[in-house]
Protein backbone atom coordinates (compact mmCIF):
# COMPACT_ATOMS: atom_id res chain seq x y z
CA UNK A 1 0.00 0.00 0.00
CA UNK A 2 2.87 2.42 0.53
CA UNK A 3 3.56 2.32 -3.50
CA UNK A 4 -0.35 3.38 -4.17
CA UNK A 5 0.36 7.44 -5.28
CA UNK A 6 -3.13 8.27 -3.57
CA UNK A 7 -3.78 10.55 -6.18
CA UNK A 8 -3.22 8.84 -9.46
CA UNK A 9 -5.97 7.70 -11.68
CA UNK A 10 -6.98 3.78 -11.37
CA UNK A 11 -8.35 1.64 -13.92
CA UNK A 12 -9.07 -1.55 -12.61
CA UNK A 13 -11.20 -4.98 -12.80
CA UNK A 14 -14.59 -5.64 -10.77
CA UNK A 15 -14.27 -5.24 -7.04
CA UNK A 16 -10.96 -3.91 -7.15
CA UNK A 17 -11.99 -0.89 -6.48
CA UNK A 18 -13.00 -1.21 -2.93
CA UNK A 19 -9.23 -1.82 -2.06
CA UNK A 20 -8.04 1.35 -3.13
CA UNK A 21 -10.81 3.41 -1.80
CA UNK A 22 -9.72 1.83 1.82
CA UNK A 23 -6.25 3.25 0.71
CA UNK A 24 -7.83 6.83 0.79
CA UNK A 25 -7.30 7.31 -3.43
CA UNK A 26 -10.45 9.76 -4.24
CA UNK A 27 -13.22 7.45 -5.75
CA UNK A 28 -13.73 9.67 -8.76
CA UNK A 29 -9.92 8.08 -9.82
CA UNK A 30 -11.06 4.65 -9.25
CA UNK A 31 -12.76 3.27 -12.63
CA UNK A 32 -13.79 -0.67 -11.66
CA UNK A 33 -14.58 -2.11 -15.16
CA UNK A 34 -15.96 -5.64 -16.32
CA UNK A 35 -14.99 -7.93 -19.19
CA UNK A 36 -15.78 -5.44 -22.38
CA UNK A 37 -16.67 -2.46 -20.65
CA UNK A 38 -14.68 0.97 -21.60
CA UNK A 39 -13.36 3.94 -19.82
CA UNK A 40 -12.70 6.68 -21.65
CA UNK A 41 -9.98 9.55 -19.95
CA UNK A 42 -8.28 12.15 -21.83
CA UNK A 43 -8.69 11.16 -25.43
CA UNK A 44 -7.37 7.41 -24.38
CA UNK A 45 -10.11 4.56 -24.44
CA UNK A 46 -8.84 1.55 -22.09
CA UNK A 47 -11.26 -1.81 -22.49
CA UNK A 48 -11.04 -4.60 -19.87
CA UNK A 49 -10.35 -7.61 -21.85
CA UNK A 50 -11.12 -11.21 -20.49
CA UNK A 51 -8.21 -13.49 -19.87
CA UNK A 52 -7.69 -17.44 -18.99
CA UNK A 53 -6.74 -17.16 -15.33
CA UNK A 54 -7.70 -16.35 -11.69
CA UNK A 55 -7.35 -13.72 -8.94
CA UNK A 56 -5.76 -14.35 -6.23
CA UNK A 57 -5.40 -11.28 -3.65
CA UNK A 58 -3.30 -11.50 -0.23
CA UNK A 59 -6.64 -9.42 1.44
CA UNK A 60 -8.82 -11.21 -0.72
CA UNK A 61 -8.31 -14.67 -1.18
CA UNK A 62 -9.19 -16.61 -4.56
CA UNK A 63 -11.77 -15.81 -7.34
CA UNK A 64 -13.07 -12.85 -5.22
CA UNK A 65 -12.56 -9.90 -7.80
CA UNK A 66 -12.26 -10.34 -11.81
CA UNK A 67 -9.19 -10.32 -13.52
CA UNK A 68 -8.20 -9.44 -17.26
CA UNK A 69 -5.73 -7.58 -19.86
CA UNK A 70 -6.33 -4.29 -21.39
CA UNK A 71 -6.77 -2.31 -24.80
CA UNK A 72 -5.93 0.98 -24.64
CA UNK A 73 -6.70 2.91 -27.72
CA UNK A 74 -5.03 6.21 -28.53
CA UNK A 75 -3.00 7.85 -31.13
CA UNK A 76 -1.55 3.52 -31.11
CA UNK A 77 -3.34 0.50 -29.95
CA UNK A 78 -1.74 -1.36 -27.35
CA UNK A 79 -2.96 -4.91 -25.72
CA UNK A 80 -1.62 -6.10 -22.49
CA UNK A 81 -2.50 -9.56 -21.91
CA UNK A 82 -1.97 -9.41 -18.38
CA UNK A 83 -1.18 -13.12 -16.78
CA UNK A 84 -2.81 -15.75 -18.66
CA UNK A 85 -2.69 -18.49 -20.44
CA UNK A 86 -3.56 -19.45 -24.51
CA UNK A 87 -6.75 -19.16 -25.03
CA UNK A 88 -9.65 -18.52 -27.60
CA UNK A 89 -9.50 -14.63 -27.20
CA UNK A 90 -6.79 -14.01 -28.63
CA UNK A 91 -8.25 -14.77 -32.60
CA UNK A 92 -11.29 -12.49 -31.10
CA UNK A 93 -9.30 -9.27 -30.21
CA UNK A 94 -7.22 -9.78 -33.54
CA UNK A 95 -10.66 -9.46 -35.71
CA UNK A 96 -12.08 -6.66 -33.32
CA UNK A 97 -8.99 -4.39 -33.09
CA UNK A 98 -6.14 -3.07 -35.38
CA UNK A 99 -3.36 -3.68 -32.66
CA UNK A 100 -0.13 -1.85 -33.08
CA UNK A 101 1.71 -3.30 -29.92
CA UNK A 102 1.20 -6.43 -28.08
CA UNK A 103 2.93 -7.07 -24.56
CA UNK A 104 1.80 -10.89 -23.83
CA UNK A 105 2.77 -13.09 -21.15
CA UNK A 106 5.49 -15.76 -21.76
CA UNK A 107 6.82 -17.62 -18.81
CA UNK A 108 6.27 -19.37 -15.43
CA UNK A 109 4.81 -22.48 -17.54
CA UNK A 110 6.88 -25.11 -15.90
CA UNK A 111 5.60 -27.31 -14.61
CA UNK A 112 3.53 -27.50 -17.63
CA UNK A 113 0.97 -29.83 -16.38
CA UNK A 114 0.22 -27.71 -13.51
CA UNK A 115 1.14 -24.02 -15.02
CA UNK A 116 -0.76 -25.12 -18.03
CA UNK A 117 -4.33 -23.05 -17.58
CA UNK A 118 -2.97 -19.60 -16.33
CA UNK A 119 0.87 -19.22 -18.29
CA UNK A 120 1.95 -19.15 -21.64
CA UNK A 121 4.62 -21.25 -22.86
CA UNK A 122 6.75 -19.51 -25.78
CA UNK A 123 4.81 -21.16 -28.26
CA UNK A 124 1.47 -20.26 -26.88
CA UNK A 125 3.03 -17.02 -27.25
CA UNK A 126 3.57 -17.55 -31.13
CA UNK A 127 0.24 -18.56 -31.01
CA UNK A 128 -1.04 -15.61 -29.19
CA UNK A 129 1.12 -13.82 -31.90
CA UNK A 130 -0.33 -14.68 -35.04
CA UNK A 131 -3.76 -14.66 -33.78
CA UNK A 132 -3.69 -11.01 -32.44
CA UNK A 133 -1.71 -10.01 -35.82
CA UNK A 134 -0.62 -7.06 -34.11
CA UNK A 135 2.69 -5.12 -36.05
CA UNK A 136 4.70 -5.60 -32.79
CA UNK A 137 4.49 -8.20 -30.16
CA UNK A 138 6.85 -8.15 -26.52
CA UNK A 139 6.95 -10.74 -24.24
CA UNK A 140 6.74 -10.07 -20.36
CA UNK A 141 6.10 -12.28 -17.88
CA UNK A 142 9.81 -13.53 -16.76
CA UNK A 143 13.22 -12.55 -15.23
CA UNK A 144 12.08 -10.94 -12.52
CA UNK A 145 10.25 -13.40 -10.18
CA UNK A 146 10.99 -17.17 -10.17
CA UNK A 147 7.37 -17.87 -10.54
CA UNK A 148 7.76 -21.77 -12.76
CA UNK A 149 10.84 -24.20 -12.67
CA UNK A 150 12.21 -23.10 -15.84
CA UNK A 151 15.23 -21.05 -15.34
CA UNK A 152 13.92 -17.05 -14.88
CA UNK A 153 15.86 -15.93 -18.63
CA UNK A 154 14.89 -19.11 -20.38
CA UNK A 155 11.61 -17.73 -22.08
CA UNK A 156 13.74 -15.25 -23.65
CA UNK A 157 16.76 -17.58 -24.85
CA UNK A 158 13.48 -20.13 -26.08
CA UNK A 159 11.90 -16.69 -28.04
CA UNK A 160 15.19 -16.18 -29.62
CA UNK A 161 16.01 -19.29 -30.75
CA UNK A 162 12.44 -19.82 -32.38
CA UNK A 163 12.75 -16.44 -34.51
CA UNK A 164 16.02 -18.08 -35.54
CA UNK A 165 14.39 -20.99 -36.79
CA UNK A 166 11.19 -18.86 -37.77
CA UNK A 167 12.86 -15.40 -39.59
CA UNK A 168 9.15 -14.43 -40.56
CA UNK A 169 9.27 -12.63 -37.05
CA UNK A 170 11.87 -10.88 -37.31
CA UNK A 171 10.00 -8.06 -37.71
CA UNK A 172 7.16 -8.87 -35.91
CA UNK A 173 8.48 -9.72 -32.37
CA UNK A 174 10.46 -7.71 -30.32
CA UNK A 175 12.07 -9.75 -27.33
CA UNK A 176 13.59 -7.37 -24.74
CA UNK A 177 16.04 -7.87 -22.39
CA UNK A 178 15.37 -7.21 -18.83
CA UNK A 179 15.58 -3.20 -18.31
CA UNK A 180 15.09 -2.60 -21.66
CA UNK A 181 12.56 -0.33 -23.15
CA UNK A 182 11.11 0.45 -26.04
CA UNK A 183 9.72 4.05 -27.45
CA UNK A 184 6.43 3.78 -29.49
Amino acid sequence: TQLIKRDAVFIVPLKLGKFFKNQACPPENIHELDWWQSVELNGIKYTLLPAQHWSRRVTQGAGKTLWGGFMVEGSKTVYFSGDTGYFKGYREFGSKYNIDYAIIAAGAYVPRQMMHYAHQNVNEFFMAADDLNAKITIQMHFGIIGLGREPILYPLWEIDKYIDENPGYKDKITPLRVGQYLQI
